[in-house]
């Protein structure tokens, strides 16, 4: 549940134009193959893997479009916004802007969940 808040918006971490709670909870309920990473956002010290990524740009994809079968983020924006005529601040991110977002998310959720531990240092931001 941390790792969902923090990657759909909260104070730490900015939400995407459109997409609220509401509509992230129906796509997580549809799209069960994110529990995982979800858990593993919040409880792994490294890095995000592929297969992981994977996944989350998939989340993201579904966010925007339920019915799309892509995979790669760059070419959802490009369908939504060439194809369904969509405004651009009613398209999905970058898949750079994407992988910074899930950075910011991973780091907010892992503090939230070592929150009650006296001794957790807290990984640096710019790693």
């Amino acid at each position: 549940m941390l790792a969902f808040h923090s990657l759909t918006g909260c104070d730490t971490v900015y939400t995407f134009c459109g997409i609220g709670k509401n509509t992230a909870w129906k796509v997580w309920m549809s799209f069960r193959e994110i529990d995982r990473v979800l858990h593993q956002l919040c409880t792994s010290t490294s890095d995000i893997d592929d297969e992981c990524y994977a996944v989350l740009q998939r989340f993201h994809i579904l966010l925007y479009d339920r019915a799309s079968d892509l995979q790669n983020i760059n070419d959802c924006r490009r369908l939504l916004f060439t194809r369904k005529n969509r405004a651009i601040e009613n398209i999905p991110p970058t898949a750079d802007v994407l992988a910074q977002h899930i950075k910011g998310a991973t780091l907010q959720a892992r503090i939230w969940n070592n929150s009650l531990d006296s001794q957790y240092a807290i990984p640096s931001p710019t790693n």
